[in-house]
């Protein structure tokens, strides 16, 4: 049920984004899920459940620099 509301929720972000002309990303999170040794999710007990570690946060950060396109350099 969790996976289908999230699904559900990513679905209706990415809409969003796109909508206001936005390029929506999707940070890999693969093997780094609530139960794994190295999450990238905070727990539901910690103090900001299932808000990003420092380390899902990075994954974050990295997904929306590689979707941002470089701008053509003006060096010879």
């Amino acid at each position: 049920m969790l996976r289908s509301r999230l699904a559900a929720l990513n679905s209706v972000l990415r809409q969003g984004a796109e909508t206001a002309g936005f390029t929506p990303v999707k940070p890999d999170f693969g093997g780094h899920g609530l139960c794994s040794a190295q999450p990238y999710v905070q727990s539901p007990t910690d103090r900001a459940p299932l808000h990003p570690t420092a380390a899902g946060a990075l994954a974050i950060a990295l997904a929306d620099q590689h979707a941002i396109p470089t701008p053509p350099s003006d060096r010879p």
